[in-house]
């Protein structure tokens, strides 16, 4: 800057108004200052020009040429939009980009301090056009410092609102000014334009960014290490954090570390006073339980808080466990940290991985890059017994635009007669074909144009281009569950992606309507719209519903991001990279442990809305069982389960010990699914063998004749007598019935049953008390079986309220009366009140598919009836049906 334009400026600073002057003391450098400047652009009455004092628009001129920027793009004040007060600054740009530039020479800084600066940015008319913030280092001569810039991470579009963008940059020895550009880039001045397509790159003609509030603040420096580079901690120790805060402003600092658990609760906090800047602190934090936990470091000065850093660690058992072979990971960065990324797949527990060959490549450099790191992790995953497959996820940047196809159409780009994919693939078939069996097509994600276009002869064609250079490849192509391809594909070749909308039962109905679906690939990706806890949940529950529809592999979709060192943020050399675990990696570790090798080999009886599967395999058996929606009263695992005590084992490996109690296991169900080992499983299979048909039976005054089956899963020979105890009110004859099972064989005994009028209509459970000697004598078992009373085409809705008048209560309950069937109903509706009078109306001609509404008036029942029941319900007029109900009545 010509030393008028810099005495200028400082003339400019000096006369400038308080809202965009430093705000700490005078006493102490301006560039040591924790609020070093605020620029709110208020400043109607003292500033004529259009655009802030101190700034300058940085177009294109012949003294400062700067190609892409038009002169008439022209920054100014604007009042149309401001964040705070009422001016803001408006960038337009009709054709080319707009800037705004704070000249060198108005914030000073110290060497090695760290500055980080903000702006509120809002935009309209912006389709590609992206608004974003630079901030440079000049010297004491207002010279650029090369290498000494950022830039924020730009707002692409329009927006709803105002959003915040930040900065940071450090001051090396040279520093002495800061300088800011506010920018609106169209998309060929974009830093990813060579990313873009032709049509991508055009202008936006009508775009505009509004700034307010540009802020500069001297930060502080935050590290914090919890689990090294993966972020994952084995063993029964608690992890120790490290943390360690740098700072130049010389303010007393205090600094407090928190740990966080899945819910976002304190768990374990300590509080450092004072801190000392650049000596780390070591902190073993008392934590209540394995799991997923967020640690945070949250730095104070003058009891404002300064800076806050986060990050997210698992702590788990360490247990050994061979790799699980039906479970697998896909990984979404195949050349970040190979070494880091072969510690996570560990961590896993996977018994199979799909490398990606072409994510995030662009050029061939890419490409060999990418091969050269999948090349190293192959080489460990295979002689770790883990089986490594190659995903083509999506095309690379120049086989896209070679080939004119959106990145997901990798099958129709190798189907392709021109053979355009040859350059970008032929490299690795031949480094990869005599070593990998698994090659897989499309992306795990719904990315643009996800294998949309594909019929059984494109795939086929596509499968030949591996086959060509690789021996029997197993070549798969992903499609989503939703999606029905133009022409059937083999099953046995389709990985099916989950969408996250898709509820987790959904898959055994699928496979149940079409069984091909059964020996299939799943691939999940952890729903990341959800709560972490609830994220752990749904993957489970996905994954052991996968295994109940026999899937052949369940695949979870890379479990981690990726920390990159900042040498400005966090003090860490740009080249170390670090793993941010997601929960979703606690919940698969745990999971591989405790499904490999088993497999659901059937289903308890529970009350509707719990879950309880049985597993066996060779890690003998177990159960594994949640609560999706049952009453917490109703979600309970209870009975004799195995000779003692039992382990019950928690999504993140906690484990806990259910006794055995009068001859009953009590085990209360959580929506997270828990693993219930050293059951008796031959037991657990003999509970899930016992069902009653029909399960739905006519609520007439009849006898019904029902078929108790039991099935005998010991290797040898049981015998043993059945005895019918429920439900309440229920006969049955016989009521106990002998039996002898060879191994395998299904014993069918036939009884019938009857009930009187008070039997309740709805869901219920036939019980029954089972002796049984299976190579041993085991306690008197308790076995349950769904039934439904009803009765067909009639429906009852009941209710009531309490009606209060001249000081009396009554009590009105109303019966909604339904016909359902296809003949007109002739009824008796009944209400029954303990010491009152049976009430009743009939119900003449009701016509299909129509309904009546009665009433019953219980005189001053409002108090005496409050807490005890009515019992109501219709009767057929003509014939034996009946349908009886309970009205509790709070």
């Amino acid at each position: 800057m010509p030393r008028r334009s810099c005495a200028l400026a400082i003339l400019l600073c000096l006369a400038a108004p308080a809202s965009i002057r430093g705000l700490e003391p005078a006493h102490k450098p301006a560039a040591a200052r924790r609020l070093v400047r605020v620029f709110d652009f208020e400043e109607q009455g003292v500033n004529p020009d259009p655009v802030p004092m101190l700034w300058v628009r940085g177009q294109d001129t012949p003294d400062r040429p700067r190609p892409g920027f038009p002169s008439w793009n022209r920054a100014r004040f604007d009042s149309a939009y401001a964040r705070s007060g009422r001016t803001s600054v408006l960038l337009p740009a009709r054709g080319g980009s707009a800037a705004l530039t704070l000249v060198s020479g108005v914030i000073p800084v110290i060497p090695g301090g760290v500055y980080e600066v903000s702006a509120w940015v809002r935009a309209e008319g912006a389709g590609r056009a992206a608004a974003g913030l630079r901030a440079a280092l000049t010297t004491d001569t207002h010279r650029p410092i090369p290498g000494a810039e950022a830039a924020a991470d730009p707002v692409v579009g329009a927006t709803e609102g105002w959003r915040r963008i930040a900065v940071r940059v450090r001051a090396g020895p040279e520093a002495a000014w800061l300088t800011i550009d506010l920018e609106l880039r169209q998309p060929g001045q974009r830093p990813d334009a060579d990313r873009l397509t032709p049509d991508d790159r055009l202008d936006d003609l009508t775009a505009r960014a509004w700034f307010d509030d540009v802020t500069v603040r001297l930060a502080p420096v935050l590290s914090l290490d919890a689990g090294g580079e993966t972020g994952v901690i084995l063993g029964a120790d608690p992890p120790t954090l490290r943390a360690s805060v740098e700072d130049v402003a010389g303010d007393p600092l205090v600094a407090r570390l928190t740990v966080l658990d899945a819910d976002g609760r304190p768990v374990s906090e300590r509080v450092i006073d004072p801190v000392r800047p650049g000596v780390a602190t070591d902190w073993r934090p008392a934590l209540p339980a394995y799991g997923w936990h967020s640690a945070r470091l949250t730095v104070y000065a003058d009891g404002d808080a300064i800076g806050e850093t986060t990050r997210p660690f698992i702590w788990a058992p360490d247990e050994d466990a061979p790799p699980a072979g039906a479970f697998g990971v896909a990984l979404a960065d195949g050349a970040s940290a190979p070494t880091v990324t072969q510690s996570l797949i560990a961590a896993t527990g996977a018994g199979a991985v799909d490398l990606p060959l072409w994510a995030g490549v662009e050029t061939e450099d890419d490409l060999a890059a990418s091969i050269g790191a999948l090349t190293s992790m192959l080489e460990s995953l295979l002689s770790a017994g883990v089986d490594a497959g190659v995903w083509l996820d999506a095309l690379p940047a120049g086989l896209a635009r070679s080939a004119r196809l959106e990145p997901g159409r990798v099958v129709e780009a190798l189907a392709h007669a021109d053979r355009s994919w040859e350059p970008w693939l032929d490299e690795a078939l031949s480094r990869f074909g005599q070593r990998v069996g698994r090659w897989r097509l499309g992306p795990m994600t719904r990315a643009p144009g996800h294998n949309s276009a594909v019929d059984a002869e494109r795939f086929e064609t596509a499968a030949g281009a591996i086959r060509e250079r690789v021996l029997n490849p197993a070549v798969s192509l992903t499609l989503p569950m939703t999606f029905t391809p133009d022409a059937p594909i083999d099953a046995g070749a389709v990985a099916w992606v989950w969408p996250a909308p898709m509820a987790p039962r959904a898959v055994v109905d699928l496979t149940a309507a079409d069984p091909a679906l059964a020996e299939s690939d799943y691939l999940i990706e952890a729903d990341p719209s959800i709560p972490p806890r609830a994220r752990a949940i749904d993957l489970a529950r996905r994954a052991v519903r996968a295994m109940q529809a026999g899937a052949r592999r369940v695949t979870l979709v890379q479990p981690w991001s990726w920390r990159r060192g900042d040498p400005v943020a966090s003090g860490e050399p740009a080249a170390t990279v670090r793993a941010d675990p997601d929960i979703a990696l606690a919940a698969w570790r745990t999971l591989t442990r405790q499904l490999g090798g088993r497999r659901v080999v059937g289903a308890l009886p529970m009350h509707a809305g719990a879950v309880a599967l049985v597993l066996d395999g060779e890690q003998g058996g177990a159960i594994v069982a949640w609560n999706e929606w049952a009453e917490p009263a109703d979600a309970v695992l209870s009975g004799y389960l195995a000779p003692g005590a039992i382990r019950v084992v928690d999504l993140f490996g906690n484990e806990s010990v259910a006794p055995l109690r009068d001859g009953v296991h009590s085990i209360r169900l959580t929506q997270a699914p828990i693993f219930i080992e050293g059951v008796d499983v031959e037991l657990a299979r003999f509970r899930a063998g016992f069902r009653v048909t029909p399960e739905h039976i006519e609520s007439t005054a009849a006898r019904h004749d029902l078929t108790l089956s039991l099935t005998n899963p010991w290797p040898v020979a049981v015998t043993g007598a059945l005895r019918v105890v429920g439900p309440e009110g229920w006969s049955f004859t016989p009521r106990e019935r002998r039996f002898t099972l060879s191994p395998g064989a299904e014993a069918r005994l036939p009884v019938s049953a009857s009930f009187g009028l008070s039997a309740q209509a709805g869901p219920d459970r036939l019980r029954a008390e089972v002796r049984l000697v299976a190579g041993e004598a085991y306690p008197v078992l308790t076995l349950e079986a769904p039934i439904e009373l009803g009765l067909t085409g009639v429906e009852l809705i009941p209710s009531y309220e309490v009606r209060r008048r001249d000081g009396r209560a009554d009590l009105v309950v109303t019966l909604l009366v339904i016909n359902t069937g296809h003949e007109p109903a002739t009824l008796t509706a009944f209400a029954q009140a303990p010491g009152f009078k049976r009430r009743q109306a009939p119900v003449s001609d009701l016509a299909p598919l129509s309904a009546v509404v009665r009433r019953f008036v219980f005189r001053d029942g409002g108090q005496a009836l409050a807490g005890r029941s009515v019992q109501v319900g219709v009767i057929q007029s003509v014939g034996l049906g009946r349908l009886t109900t309970r009205l509790d009545i709070d």
